[in-house]
């Protein structure tokens, strides 16, 4: 209960809170004001209930860790639902069987110290597995020929041979990605759909596919925020897109990447998790429509028409097509925690087949086997671990049974009703204004001191930054100050500042010590660029232009008084000649970067992997 994600945490404390001291306490605490008229939640909770906060949390802990470990008692293990086995990967996001088991597509990690996510390809290496086998054979038959066997060759001749099946795994993709998966029939070629920069650099979801004869992978859609691909034949492939808070569903085909409109909701609707049905003539999806409510659907695609089989007020997800076409089994929340449920097409009727307390997911049905293939908790360590799971199975326990002392906060806290009731009246919606920057300043900083000051500001946005700084000094080169302003809006970002004895540089010249103050105006542009394809190939161009009146002192001694640096004398230097004291110019800078280097953890400070270019031109001349 410790480590708990900070959300169900901070949930489960308002609850128990408003279970045990009421939901009046929650407000007082937070209308408390001390003498000083600051507000102090520590003090105003413990005038609110009576107790301190680190003894409140402590009681919490208590009362949780009582309810959870009642109710995970009373529920189903993984063991119990069936027999569990794991995928040759470190760390899995998603997977997909081919039908016959002898490829499985794998998303995840396959090194701790891997930042991005890899598509991997296993392929069940057979020549491996029977060279295995033939290894273990000779040892027996050689311990067989033996005339004296020993005590360990008795114990090896009792030992069956220990199956073991061998994938030869190769990554096809990185980066981030969706966590569908999808093989077409003939089990060539692999769709899938990966976060990436599309129209406008914005970075949205698209379909790819990947041709394992080919060793190709290539892109069908195009900022569609394109998610749940599914082969609907050889050539077509169905799939999620979202836009403008709506989701429906369509389809591309591979040769020509025509994109068709399947279904045409016009209201908030969200679409997840499509399945086809084995004739290929039904989807069966889960979809919240305006209502809010995630339930499993299923729409003919001959007919056009949509049926909703499930309608628990709890969400129903992840529907799977059982082979024969008359089940499905999807993941409920019936019961508060993610279980598997079964229904009969032919009479609407629902089987629970788990009741596992720590949730179990259905994922797919299992290659050559009438089973499910079911996925643990995602969050937890074992993230490899699957339940092979009987459709039909039930389980055997008994009605949760715990006292009501550990259960009421669950429905505690004021009634909300009114949130899911409609308004009889229509909000005024304002017209919409072009939006300027300079109607929305927001300070950013200040920071204040007898000889230094700074402070900066922003807009609403936050795309517009605003600096100046300045300070005093009496001695040279004297009081300076820095302005500055960063437009982040349109198009490449562009800046522009302005200085005096703020910008400069300290080095040795013939011997001596030399200081360049650099005062003027610099214009600058960079505009970073990304083709789409891996978040980790990045383009940047970069452009500056700088008027510069250059203030240089060379000197050698200070005076004994101020400590003001003393201009050498022009006779004094030897190997180099005297620099302008006040020199004009101007500078133009044009750089370009290209780095492609995938995120890992020996590339934070030391780059081990990645390569890229690096080239800029600078043109300085006093003519500019």
């Amino acid at each position: 209960m410790g480590s708990m994600d900070p959300h169900h945490d901070g949930f489960s404390k308002m609850l128990y809170w408003a279970d045990r001291f009421g939901d009046s306490t929650i407000t007082k605490t937070l209308a408390y004001r001390n003498r000083l008229k600051l507000f102090s939640f520590n003090a105003g909770f413990k005038k609110a209930t009576g107790i301190t906060v680190k003894q409140f949390n402590e009681d919490w802990r208590r009362h949780m860790n009582t309810y959870y470990y009642g109710y995970r008692a009373q529920k189903e293990s993984y063991r119990e639902i069936g027999e569990t086995i794991s995928l040759p990967i470190k760390r899995l996001q998603s997977f997909s069987f081919y039908k016959d088991s002898t490829k499985i597509a794998l998303l995840g990690l396959d090194d701790k110290d891997q930042q991005d996510v890899s598509l991997m390809v296993a392929v069940r290496d057979t020549a491996k597995e029977s060279k295995r086998y033939k290894k273990w054979k000779d040892q027996i038959n050689k311990i067989q020929d033996k005339q004296t066997k020993s005590k360990k060759d008795s114990i090896l001749l009792k030992k069956k041979f220990n199956e073991k099946v061998l994938w030869d795994k190769n990554e096809i993709d990185y980066g981030q990605f969706h966590g569908a998966l999808h093989w077409s029939p003939n089990g060539r070629q692999l769709a899938y759909s990966k976060y990436h920069h599309g129209k406008n650099q914005s970075m949205v979801y698209d379909i790819k596919y990947y041709d394992l004869e080919k060793k190709q992978h290539e892109w069908l859609t195009t900022s569609m925020r394109a998610t749940y691909p599914a082969w609907l034949d050889s050539s077509t492939i169905i799939f999620v897109s979202h836009k403008n808070s709506i989701s429906n569903i369509y389809s591309v085909n591979t040769t020509d990447k025509k994109v068709v409109q399947i279904t045409d909701f016009v209201e908030n609707t969200q679409i997840v998790d499509l399945s086809l049905s084995p004739n290929n003539q039904q989807i069966v999806f889960t979809m919240s429509p305006k209502n809010g409510n995630l339930d499993v659907y299923i729409f003919d695609l001959n007919t056009k028409k949509i049926k909703r089989i499930t309608e628990d007020q709890f969400a129903d997800t992840r529907p799977i097509w059982h082979p024969d076409g008359t089940a499905i089994s999807y993941t409920s929340n019936s019961n508060g925690v993610p279980n598997i449920h079964t229904i009969n097409l032919s009479n609407n009727k629902t089987t629970i087949n788990t009741d596992a307390g720590d949730g179990i997911w259905t994922w797919q049905w299992m290659p050559n086997k009438p089973q499910l293939l079911a996925r643990t908790l995602p969050a937890d360590v074992d993230t490899v671990r699957l339940v092979k799971v009987d459709p039909f199975r039930k389980p055997k326990t008994k009605p949760l049974s715990l006292s009501t002392n550990y259960t009421s906060w669950l429905t505690a806290g004021p009634n909300v009703d009114y949130v899911y009731k409609e308004s009889k009246t229509k909000p005024m919606i304002s017209k919409p204004k072009k939006y300027r920057f300079t109607k929305h300043p927001k300070h950013f900083t200040t920071l204040l001191t007898p000889a230094f000051g700074t402070t900066a500001w922003t807009d609403a946005l936050g795309r517009h930054l605003f600096q100046a700084t300045a300070f005093y000094n009496d001695i040279y080169p004297g009081s300076g100050y820095g302005i500055s302003y960063v437009n982040a809006q349109h198009g490449p970002l562009w800046g522009v500042s302005i200085s005096k004895n703020f910008d400069g540089m300290l080095r040795e010249y013939d011997g001596a010590k030399m200081v360049d103050i650099k005062n003027g105006l610099k214009l600058y542009a960079t505009h970073p660029m990304n083709w789409g394809e891996s978040f980790s190939s990045n383009h940047q161009i970069d452009f500056s232009l700088e008027i510069i009146n250059h203030d240089v002192i060379v000197w050698e001694e200070a005076n004994n008084e101020t400590g003001e640096a003393i201009q050498r004398d022009p006779s004094e230097y030897v190997n180099l000649k005297q620099p302008d004291i006040n020199g004009k110019e101007g500078l133009v800078s044009l750089g370009y970067t290209w780095t492609n280097m995938r995120p890992h953890a020996w590339n934070f400070l030391h780059p081990k992997k990645g390569f890229g270019i690096n080239a800029k031109i600078d043109w300085a001349g006093r003519e500019l």
